[in-house]
């Protein structure tokens, strides 16, 4: 961990104890009797940042597309990787593409989610990762919703549009062609 590190033997090994209470105690507040000067307490989260990088980096392949592979646990289901991070005698499991983010940007604002520019769920490059809206994620995908969102004509060739345009009420994710309902209309009509 302080491995080619420019500190002291006698600062590292204070480091290290450090982090080794640190971690035993639940963080600082419970470090009893033992009172870290704040440049202690700066190198012994500096170590534990590098230690958890270390740690992620170690379940990264890089693949020749550029993507950051994650080599870690993977969601069967949804394909997604989990990381998960002791701190503080807790464990907690984070999406790997968004502990990425983080780790190597910035926090990802509340209400926002992340998109795979490259399309790989197993992908952890924070330069393939753009933070975007639930809605925006969605609409940018493959789903039916997302094909029919950038349909511009309807099955007939009709424009998607202006006045032949009709957007329920109480579904307002659905758009309907007027002139194919008038066809349909007239089709009912003529079989009854």
């Amino acid at each position: 961990m302080l491995k080619g590190s420019k500190h002291s033997e006698a600062t590292k090994k204070i480091i290290k104890k450090g982090i080794s209470r640190y971690l035993i105690n639940g963080g600082f507040s419970g470090m009893k009797g033992k009172h870290h000067s704040v440049e202690t307490k700066r190198k012994i989260r500096i170590a534990l940042t590098r230690d958890i990088k270390q740690n992620f980096n170690s379940k990264v392949k890089v693949i020749s597309n550029g993507c950051w592979e994650w080599q870690g646990r993977i969601n069967k289901i949804n394909g997604y990787g989990y990381f998960t991070v002791n701190r503080n005698c807790v464990r907690k499991t984070h999406l790997a593409h968004r502990f990425s983010y983080e780790l190597h940007r910035c926090k990802i604002p509340e209400n926002m989610t992340i998109d795979h520019l490259c399309r790989n769920r197993k992908c952890v490059n924070p330069k393939h990762l753009e933070v975007v809206t639930q809605k925006e994620n969605s609409l940018r995908g493959n789903s039916a919703f997302a094909k029919n969102a950038r349909k511009t004509h309807c099955l007939r060739g009709h424009p998607l549009f202006g006045a032949n345009l009709y957007i329920p009420p109480k579904r307002s994710n659905n758009r309907h062609c007027k002139i194919c309902a008038k066809i349909r209309s007239r089709e009912r009509l003529r079989v009854a």
